[in-house]
Parts: structure tokens; sequence; C-alpha cells
């Protein structure tokens, strides 16, 4: 993952500033919600989607999903906060259901 790290944050950022220009939304409110996405896909990305990586990985994007929705919608917080804990629930039950592969014995060490 580390050989698409920059290519993605430089396509995120470029992202960023052409939507800023445009203005169709501000950077700050695409800003966190970008990079929480890229943090999320590089997570599953760099170790590979099993149950260790998943959880961390889907909940980043989650939460990139409802700041996006936030910034475009004027939701508010009190209303992003249920909504991401019932889908991090999901996530978990996802994850424990089997649905997730186990890691490997080389992404386990």
């Amino acid at each position: 993952m580390r050989r698409f790290f920059t290519p993605i944050m430089l396509l995120v950022a470029g992202a960023v500033w052409l939507l800023s220009e445009l203005e169709w939304v501000s950077a700050y409110a695409v800003f966190w919600p970008a990079l929480l996405g890229v943090i999320g896909v590089s997570i599953l990305l760099d170790e590979g989607v099993h149950q260790l990586s998943f959880p961390s990985g889907a909940g980043f994007i989650l939460a990139s999903v409802l700041m996006g929705w936030r910034a475009v919608s004027d939701i508010r917080l009190g209303i992003l906060m249920p909504v991401w804990l019932i889908g991090f629930g999901i996530v978990l039950l996802i994850n424990r259901s089997g649905a997730i592969p186990p890691p490997t014995k080389h992404t386990a060490s």
C-alpha cells in the first residue's frame, strides 16, 4: 500500500482543491471526510481485509461517509453519532459472523 499512498493523497488533495475552487463545498467540509476515508482505505489496502483490519478500516470509511453527508446536508452531529454507532455495530457483527477471513500468520506478525 505504501506505493499507493502518495498518489492517493495527491488525488484527494486535487479533488478537494477543485471542489473548493468551484465553490461547490468548502475545503474544510471536504478535508476531514476525505482524510478519514483515505485512512480507512489505506488500512484495508496496506494490511488486507481480515478480522484485525476490517473494523478499523470500515470504521474510518463509515465516519468519512457520515462526515461527508453532514457537509452537504447540514445534518446535526447529534443524529450522525447514533448512526455511526449503529453502523459500527453492524461492521462488528459482520466481522464476528465469519464473513471476514482471519488474518494469515504472515499478516498477524
